[in-house]
């Protein structure tokens, strides 16, 4: 999915990448939003284009979920987001959404993309 900021937060992407079974893409955000309210505007979204949220948790600057959807192609995924407050500036984050294909049948997975609107 195309993930956006909080509302007056700046998102700079990172890295992205993948091979074989799996995709991540990562990010920097500046905001003033505390954890829970960074972890809680991403899961909407993710949410939004059909992921199933199993698990979440935070412990102090780390939010994490971990997830399921389908591609396009009907094929089971497993995912993770993970939100972490850096120590050496406030109000930064770093972001990242980690995908891996879990069917054990049928051939390869088509492509999935995730990416960070700004």
């Amino acid at each position: 999915p195309h993930l956006v900021p909080p509302a007056g937060a700046r998102q700079t992407p990172g890295g992205a990448g993948g091979g074989g079974d799996s995709v991540y893409s990562s990010a920097q955000l500046m905001s003033d939003l505390e954890i829970a309210a960074i972890a809680a505007h991403y899961t909407r979204q993710l949410e939004a284009v059909g992921w199933t949220r199993h698990a979440e948790g935070q412990d102090g600057p780390l939010a994490w979920s971990t997830w399921t959807f389908q591609d396009d192609d009907g094929q089971n995924w497993q995912g993770w987001f993970f939100a972490l407050r850096t120590s050496d500036q406030p109000g930064k984050y770093m972001l990242q959404v980690h995908a891996q294909w879990t069917d054990a049948g049928g051939g390869m997975p088509g492509p999935v993309g995730m990416a960070w609107s700004i």
